[in-house]
């Protein structure tokens, strides 16, 4: 490996003139993954020296997991000498002293660059005391490969800072670099590092778990319906419609396909019982008329968003629609011509996007609807009915659902406590699926005052009990119709992290955490774990407000910690489970809002999974501790690893820390002062660097591997079977 001084010190001086000191995370590098990005990279720092030397952009030409990656192209004034085309940060050395650091990166170079890592370690009077880089040179693809190195930081106490720096050399073609990573590494293979201590704290230690796969005993295929969201027509499709472009947000199209959205409820939520598809299609979006969001609301949306923009996202982002009728103030004949308008006649449509699943209304067994539309069960087993006959005299190929709720703990959401029983028996011949509408979303109502860790604590055990809940509905459905009982699927229509709707609430904005994003892991465990939940579609992708997984910083749309989670399951995850066993420490949660007390939650939960032929085994690990580090062993059976495994880590810098959306600015409206978790202030110091996915490679055995994740973290592991 070529040394540091190869490059010449110049470039290491420029960058601790033009670098200021930060303080270092968790993981190191501060936004390495260049998911902020344009000319200057958040994070980054480029000297005035170089910057007539070529350019530093996002590439659209290269890309990782859907992402663009950060390419530098160099010109003829990039001359061989101590400043090349690059860029570079600082990290503070005195707590780094004595450790050895673990530096990795994706890197890629095509028609004669070289792309260069390096890491300097600096003593106070600026000389270089340890350095180590990583190197890709040029090939006729220029595909990205991985790499990485060690380096020992001395202990002596002039250790002052280390600089890290991403250049390339050469005068023509381009470099490439993605997940660029330096973390302190610990003594176990593969080990994601911990957080760093609290000055006058103690680290903490790790707990430890166990995980036991049977690559032998497969399970169900991963059904891609149960990667889904919902979108809602009011507000321009709460922002997915650009006004200023007459069309759909393109920010939003490459966010979410980059998420790996596969399935998109339309038009609500709750407007779906007040809505009428005629008035969103047809004449120009601009022309369409503006309509109240439900009976007697002073507020008026304009049908900008309609069937056609919604089909059109859906095919933008390599999706398919979800349709909810108006079973509120909507009849059967409305539905069925919203079949044929989409699907046409006996199914027989031009369009490419034909809507397979059709969802009869929202919520209409609770008496407080939006819509007014509520009404007892036997009332809507008989409109299911009517608009089933109606719709599928259209199209009798379309899978359609009835919905319904089975009250469940605190949450007491359904006004007729049979009303599952009552409509599964009218109606179990004559629907594909039952969309359980529970919500799944763990409110902290009424726990101003709760301790934050409390509350975290009660929302990662909630899906324990979502998945006892699913249960009860796959039983209801066998008890009603015994020979409908494999047929009829689930499906969660509505789910996510929800802590409060009352603007004034000091956790109304705490759905885009880390720890929101934990809960979004589990909650995909737990729903891949019930074989009849096939759909499943996640509210809401995008808000102008506080539920958003798609928010605004500084008005540009963004990915929040939740999304960010939800693409490590679709994009990372397999095609079919195997069987998993995890053995891991347990925790007891208190009663919080809706949330009951629950006890014997683990700690570290995982899934596991086979990729196409076989070849390729991926796992999802899970460290709900809010505060410890988790060290799992991973024991694998069934299938013989070989090589590197690849580590995708969703991790922050505490429970509460974001990623820096903002709250719209509402005339008359004040957000609540949000709760920070005790010892910090993760929640008030959200940005871009407090929560990243790191990529890293390590050495696997044949049998298995040993991972340390961080508190309230996410891991994504795939191995290579060995030949």
């Amino acid at each position: 490996m070529k040394s540091l001084t190869s490059l010449g010190l110049g470039i290491v001086l420029w960058l601790v003139a033009a670098c200021a000191p930060a303080q270092a995370p968790r993981e190191l590098v501060v936004n390495g993954r260049f998911a902020f990005s344009g000319d200057s990279p958040t994070g980054w720092s480029i000297a005035n020296e170089v910057r007539g030397k070529g350019k530093i952009v996002q590439s659209a030409d290269m890309r990782r997991a859907g992402r663009a990656v950060l390419e530098l192209a160099p010109n003829e004034n990039n001359k061989p000498g101590p400043q090349p085309l690059g860029l570079g940060q600082l990290v503070p050395a005195a707590e780094l002293r004595g450790l050895t650091l673990h530096a990795s990166a994706w890197l890629g170079a095509r028609d004669g660059a070289t792309m260069v890592i390096g890491v300097a370690v600096l003593r106070k009077n600026g000389s270089v005391a340890a350095s180590g880089n990583l190197r890709r040179t040029s090939t006729s693809t220029g595909a990205l490969e991985p790499f990485e190195t060690e380096i020992d930081v001395p202990a002596q106490s002039d250790i002052e800072t280390i600089v890290i720096f991403a250049a390339v050399e050469g005068q023509q073609g381009r470099g490439f670099v993605d997940d660029l990573s330096l973390r302190t590494k610990t003594n176990v293979a593969a080990s994601p590092t911990p957080p760093a201590p609290v000055a006058g704290r103690p680290a903490a230690a790790a707990i430890r778990a166990r995980i036991e796969v049977d690559a032998a005993r497969p399970g169900r295929a991963v059904p891609r319906e149960i990667f889904g969201t919902n979108v809602e027509w009011i507000r321009d499709g709460n922002g997915l419609w650009n006004r200023a472009e007459s069309g759909i947000d393109k920010r939003i199209i490459a966010l979410t396909r980059t998420a790996g959205v596969s399935l998109i409820r339309f038009p609500g939520g709750a407007w779906s019982d007040y809505y009428f598809w005629r008035d969103g299609v047809g004449a120009p979006p601009a022309s369409r008329p503006r309509k109240p969001l439900y009976p007697g609301d002073k507020e008026q949306s304009q049908h900008v968003f309609g069937t056609d923009e919604a089909l059109a996202f859906a095919r933008a982002v390599g999706g398919r629609l979800l349709i909810t009728v108006n079973a509120g103030s909507g009849t059967p004949e409305l539905a069925a011509d919203w079949v044929r308008y989409v699907n046409g006649e006996g199914g027989k449509s031009p369009r490419v996007d034909r809507v397979e699943y059709w969802e009869i209304g929202n919520e209409l067994y609770h008496k407080g609807d939006i819509t007014g539309g509520s009404l007892p069960p036997e009332r809507y087993a008989e409109k299911v009915l009517q608009f089933v006959a109606a719709m599928r005299a259209v199209d009798p190929t379309i899978k359609i659902g009835a919905i319904g709720l089975e009250n469940f703990g605190r949450l007491q959401f359904n006004s007729y406590p049979d009303w599952n029983r009552i409509v599964l028996r009218a109606v179990a011949d004559k629907i594909d699926f039952f969309a359980v509408h529970n919500g799944y979303a763990p409110i902290a109502a009424a726990t101003e005052g709760a301790d934050p860790a409390d509350v975290y604590a009660a929302m990662l055990a909630y899906p324990i009990l979502a998945g006892r809940n699913l249960e009860t509905n796959a039983r209801q459905i066998a008890e009603a119709s015994p020979s409908h009982a494999g047929r009829i699927k689930l499906a969660v229509t509505e789910w996510g992290p929800l802590f409060a709707v009352d603007p004034k609430s000091r956790w109304i904005d705490h759905v885009k955490t880390l720890g929101s994003a934990v809960y979004v892991s589990s909650m995909m465990k737990t729903m891949l774990d019930s074989p009849q939940t096939d759909v499943a579609n996640f509210f809401k992708l995008s808000e102008h407000g506080f539920m958003g997984w798609i928010g605004r910083r500084g008005g540009v749309p963004t990915a929040n910690a939740s999304l960010m989670a939800f693409e490590l399951w679709s994009r990372h995850f397999g095609d079919r489970l195997v069987a998993s066993r995890t053995e891991s420490p347990t925790y007891d949660s208190k009663p919080i809002g809706w949330v009951d007390r629950a006890t014997g939650i683990p700690y570290v939960e995982g899934s596991a999974s086979l990729v196409g032929d076989g070849r390729r085994m991926r796992l999802i690990v899970n460290n709900k501790h809010l505060t410890q580090p988790a060290e799992v062993a991973i024991a694998l059976k069934g299938f013989r690893a070989a090589g590197n495994a690849e580590i995708r880590l969703l991790s922050g810098e505490g429970p509460d820390s974001h990623v820096g959306t903002d709250m719209p600015r509402v005339p008359g409206l004040t957000w609540g002062r949000q709760a920070n978790m005790p010892g910090g202030n993760g929640f008030d110091r959200g940005r871009p660097e407090a929560i990243s996915v790191t990529t890293s490679t390590a050495a696997a055995t044949a049998d298995g591997i040993v991972v340390t994740l961080p508190p309230t973290s996410v891991a994504a592991i795939e191995f290579q079977r060995a030949p």
